[in-house]
């Protein structure tokens, strides 16, 4: 086997493993315009390549988290951040994203997952912690915590 028919292997698998990812990767041009994304990002979002070739990332963000979802051009590390992503049918999902830059500046590396689930738990465990903060603030009797061998804390 030549070294062009390892690396031609070497390739495939590389592409075989991207798609069976269920991890949401793509690869924008220099100016963020899609020109690859594997088979998780259509499952999740609805989107295939077609459909975003001539937007730019930040046009599927929603407005409020553009400014975040910025690449590090050059830099080692990726930025890493949550953000809502716009789905083909409508709606966001949360996708904990991140984005690097090539170094010469001439493409943008995306890598997610989707967090949405993760992000209404955390919702509904801000609540409830509201709503217990809220009865102890408003109750007449002494409220106290004591640890299981009944000290108090």
């Amino acid at each position: 086997m030549t070294g062009n028919d390892k690396a031609g292997d070497l390739n495939e698998r590389i592409r075989t493993l991207t798609e069976l990812s269920p991890v949401l990767m793509a690869v924008t041009d220099g100016e963020g315009r899609y020109q690859w994304v594997n088979r998780a990002w259509g499952q999740t979002l609805g989107y295939v390549l077609e459909d975003i070739s001539t937007v730019s990332y930040t046009a599927l963000i929603h407005p409020e988290d553009r400014s975040i979802a910025v690449p590090r051009h050059g830099s080692k590390e990726a930025a890493t951040v949550e953000l809502r992503h716009r789905l083909k049918g409508g709606g966001y999902v949360w996708l904990d994203w991140s984005i690097i830059g090539a170094p010469k500046g001439d493409a943008l590396y995306l890598v997610s997952y989707d967090i949405t689930a993760r992000k209404a738990l955390e919702r509904r465990l801000d609540d409830v912690e509201q709503k217990i903060s809220n009865l102890i603030d408003n109750a007449d009797d002494v409220i106290c915590t004591a640890d299981l061998e009944f000290n108090f804390v």
